[in-house]
């Protein structure tokens, strides 16, 4: 499987599934360079509730979330690996799974790569009406 590889201005995008028995407000994951000491990236999303559930008749909850990070201009290039999960919930908890908790699928890294310096060639011009 090969490295996914992103630029200044896309977006990286990445999932977990998560059981819990109580509401959660955000769920983070902390993916530190390589090489760089302190070069880190903070994908971040809300978990939502699976829809098929009613959170009233079940004892476990399941939800996913979806989190992401815009790669912002100056960011390190190289490679970033996945280090931590956080789960933050409503109750002002902080719940922290580092690499080793979560086993082999954290195994998660992609790559930083330099903005292209082609210069862009405009196509068209022309008034809206």
């Amino acid at each position: 499987m090969s490295r996914k590889t992103y630029g200044p201005g896309d977006i990286v995008r990445m999932g977990i599934g998560i059981q819990h028995r109580m509401h959660l407000d955000e769920a983070v994951a902390v993916f530190v360079h390589e090489e760089q000491d302190g070069a880190e990236l903070h994908l971040v999303g809300t978990p939502r509730l699976y829809e098929e559930q009613n959170p009233k008749e079940l004892e476990v909850w399941r939800s996913e979330a979806e989190m992401t990070v815009v790669i912002p201009p100056g960011t390190t290039v190289g490679v970033y690996t996945l280090v931590r999960l956080a789960l933050h919930t409503y109750g002002g908890k902080l719940f922290r799974y580092d690499r080793e908790e979560l086993g082999e699928n954290a195994a998660v890294s992609f790559e930083v790569v330099k903005e292209p310096t082609q210069r862009p060639i405009i196509e068209g011009i022309g008034y809206y009406t």
